[in-house]
């Protein structure tokens, strides 16, 4: 409750103050955490805008607020009867907070421009590495099941006094998604607990899947060939794609940087979509090769898949504090549109894809997969 108070504060000074400030050549420009959302906005990449104003700012709020008063009701002696709706929307944002993702973008352009420019840290920059930090010690310190155990026994639960059907066999009991709690219930009725519709598998997940797939693999190409941003300098301007940018950490002798870069723009939406396609296609092949090594890659592609977005922060930190006219300038170019909509849409297949439909293969004489068909 502490450290979750603390964030929310940190966070709030985090979106209100000045971030950071940038002199070049007798100019000077300022800018807010958001301030990339309006110069998304400005060139019309509204796309973009959203993903930044949510991931960075209305999601990170929203989750540290009902963490707030998910905890804060539990220490009340008759706890509210609608916690539940506070803590399964806490639940459900959690892979969409991203401000430690936006710290390392804003760190990498830092020292992208402080060779050509003095940069200075707002109240708002500290504010951010604080929240960060504290948010990591209250996830660290905060377990969801304990808290959905509390709401159960002091009755704030989705349908109180709800009696499961108790002529239902062991194969009709379905675990919830949100708050892992058992069921004997039918496919399609509300759990008991927190009021999510239960499903014995993820209906239509490998259809889902495989179309978000097919969508991220169509923009991969345009998002690593098309330029990312447009600087220009003195009149003259020149596209960066990723890659190029990644070129420029190496000429420049910042190896370490090239090499995060690489590892979060290149790979890690490569592995995800060549990844997350060969599990959907053996689960639909029902093969029974490695699944404990199949799960265990999956659930990495899902811890590592949303920092491939400091691409995208880089860029938002960039085209908000270089806004010089003629003298020096970073704009957005279509690339970063492109990658963005790749990340949100392998992050989308990944939620989607159930992982129990691969373990499904080891039972002899099933109906067919849901999912499959």
């Amino acid at each position: 409750m502490a450290f979750a108070a603390a964030g929310l504060l940190l966070c709030g000074i985090t979106v209100s103050t000045p971030f950071l400030s940038v002199l070049l050549l007798g100019g000077a420009q300022a800018s807010h955490v958001g301030s990339g959302a309006w110069a998304f906005l400005d060139e019309g990449l509204w796309m973009l805008s959203l993903m930044l104003l949510v991931t960075v700012v209305l999601v990170p709020l929203a989750r540290l607020g009902l963490r707030v008063v998910v905890l804060g009701g539990l220490r009340q002696a008759r706890p509210p009867r609608w916690l539940f709706l506070p803590l399964r929307w806490h639940e459900a944002l959690t892979a969409w907070s991203m401000l430690e993702i936006f710290l390392l973008g804003a760190l990498v352009s830092c020292i992208r421009l402080d060779a050509v420019a003095d940069v200075h840290f707002g109240l708002a920059a500290y504010a951010l590495g604080a929240t960060v930090l504290a948010t990591l010690v209250a996830d660290a310190a905060f377990q969801s099941q304990a808290a959905w155990d509390a709401l159960e026994e002091c009755g704030a639960i989705a349908m109180p006094g709800h009696t499961p059907p108790s002529a239902l066999g062991p194969s009709a009991v379905i675990a919830c998604p949100c708050c892992r709690r058992l069921s004997p219930t039918v496919q399609g009725a509300p759990c008991a607990r927190c009021g999510t519709p239960l499903h014995r598998r993820t209906p239509a997940s490998l259809a889902c899947t495989t179309a978000l797939l097919l969508a991220a693999a169509l923009l991969y190409l345009p998002a690593n060939l098309l330029p990312v941003m447009i600087v220009t300098s003195l009149g003259q301007g020149g596209a960066h794609t990723i890659l190029g940018g990644l070129a420029e950490f190496v000429q420049a002798g910042y190896w370490p940087l090239a090499v995060l870069g690489f590892l979060a723009s290149v790979v890690v939406p490569l592995l995800k979509l060549v990844g997350l396609t060969i599990l959907a296609w053996l689960t639909h092949r029902r093969s029974t090769w490695a699944l404990p090594l199949r799960t265990r890659f999956y659930h990495l592609i899902k811890v590592t898949g949303r920092w491939s977005m400091v691409d995208v922060f880089v860029a938002a930190v960039l085209v908000a504090l270089v806004r010089f006219g003629a003298l020096a300038s970073i704009t957005a170019g279509a690339g970063a549109a492109f990658f963005g909509a790749v990340v949100i849409l392998t992050m989308l297949a990944t939620e989607a894809f159930d992982p129990r439909l691969m373990w499904d293969a080891l039972d002899d004489g099933v109906a067919p997969l849901e999912g499959a068909r």
